[in-house]
Order: structure tokens, then sequence, then C-alpha cells
């Protein structure tokens, strides 16, 4: 008999445990060393604001690519000290995309091509790009405003001028038209006048603070 009560005696046993804990008082599933839940804190990196997003990064970038270059960019252009950069430096194709007609996507590769010949010193070259960028885009911005630039190349201010009137009556906007009051300041050194190319200098840099043409001129200037 007794050999019987001992040979039952572990499943008595486990009925009574499960019987007590289920009768016992709920516990918190919680780690008892994790304490309350704590809201969240406000870091250097996470402000603690409602609706917070943070700034997009500036990615930090290489030196610009040649204009010749057919490589595809892989970090954006250095930034300067305000965090932005002048974007009218960067290739017009690159601006391409999927609703850019074939004639502005003509004229944009006639441009940087352009450019690439004005870098290496053949105006003439950059002469004929430009006036077919011109007929494949009238409305084309940057065209008017290399060849203006070619021009002045050249030595020929008041054709110069003439294609900045051009491209401003097309009404540019932001970085496009600081470039355009910065080359008309170097149609104004050209010219001999320097108290005006200053002006224009300032002016385009107080519609587009990253206009290199203007600091760059504006720097050499001053320094005198």
């Amino acid at each position: 008999m007794s050999e019987q009560i001992f040979r039952r005696l572990p499943g008595i046993l486990c009925v009574l445990v499960l019987a007590l804990h289920a009768c016992g008082p709920t516990r918190d599933s919680r780690p008892e060393w994790g304490g309350p839940a704590m809201p969240p804190q406000p870091t250097p990196w996470r402000p603690f604001l409602p609706n917070w997003v943070p700034e997009p990064r500036i990615t930090p970038g290489l030196e610009e690519l040649p204009l010749e270059s057919s490589s595809p960019p892989t970090l954006a252009p250095t930034p300067n000290r305000r965090g932005i950069r002048d974007r009218t430096r960067d290739p017009l194709a690159w601006s391409i995309h999927p609703g850019t007609s074939p004639g502005q996507a003509a004229a944009m590769r006639l441009v940087d091509r352009a450019r690439a010949e004005l870098e290496a010193g053949t105006a003439g070259q950059a002469f004929e790009l430009l006036d077919e960028a011109v007929r494949a885009d009238p409305g084309c911005v940057p065209a008017y405003l290399t060849r203006a630039q070619a021009s002045l190349l050249v030595g020929s201010p008041d054709e110069a001028r003439r294609d900045l009137q051009a491209a401003v009556a097309l009404d540019p906007k932001g970085a496009w038209l600081a470039e355009l009051v910065a080359v008309n300041g170097e149609v104004y050194e050209v010219e001999g006048d320097r108290d005006s190319a200053i002006a224009s200098y300032r002016r385009a840099l107080g519609i587009y603070p990253a206009n290199r043409t203007a600091r760059v001129a504006l720097t050499r200037l001053l320094a005198r």
C-alpha cells in the first residue's frame, strides 16, 4: 500500500504545484531589472520634437568630373561652406529625364560638349555646337549663356551681351539667373568697367550665394 503511495507521490506533487501557480497573483512579464518603461529621451541625433524629421544629408563629394567624361557621377560635387553647390556647373545631361523632349535633350548634350571645347580653348568648335543647340531648343538658357562666354573668350563683349539678353528674356530663375548676372559682370570687366563688374558679381551672389563665377571674380577684384 505504502509502495503504491510513493509511486504516485511525484504526480500528486506536480498537480499541486500547477494548481498553486494558477491560483497565485499574476506577475509582470517584464524582467525585474527592466524597471518601468521610460519615455523616449532627446539625443543629439534625435531631438525630442513632435513631427521632427531629419534634414537631408549632404553627400560629401569628389572634384567635379570633366565634362568630356562619359562616366556617370558617383558623388555630388563638393558643397561650399553654405552647404550648397553651384548647380550650373553640373553637366546638363544629368538633368535629362523621361519627360525631356528630344530637342531639349539634344541641346543639353551639345552644350556639354561646347563647354568641354571652351575648357580646351577651342572656341571655334564651341560656337558650332552652341548654334546647333539653339536650333535644337530655342529655349535653352545654358546655350545662350555658354555662347556668351565663348564670345568673351574671343574678345567680343557686344555679341556676349546680346546672348545674355536673349537668355534673360527666357525668364530664368535661381542659379541660372545668377550665372547670367555674373557673366554680365565678366562683360563689364572686359570693357574695363571694374565698379559695374563688382556690382554685378555682388548681385549674382545675392541671387544665389553658391555662384562660383561671382565668388572667384569678386575675390580676385577685391584683393587688388
